[in-house]
């Protein structure tokens, strides 16, 4: 699913991955960048 446009993928946007992803790479949307 990387090369998909994120609508197109199985995602529920349940936000599993932002707990997980080993970089932080990934943030909540009410984070502030």
């Amino acid at each position: 699913p990387l090369d998909q446009p994120l609508p197109e993928t199985p995602c529920v946007f349940c936000g599993n991955c932002i707990q997980v992803c080993p970089t932080g790479a990934l943030r909540p949307l009410s984070m502030e960048v």
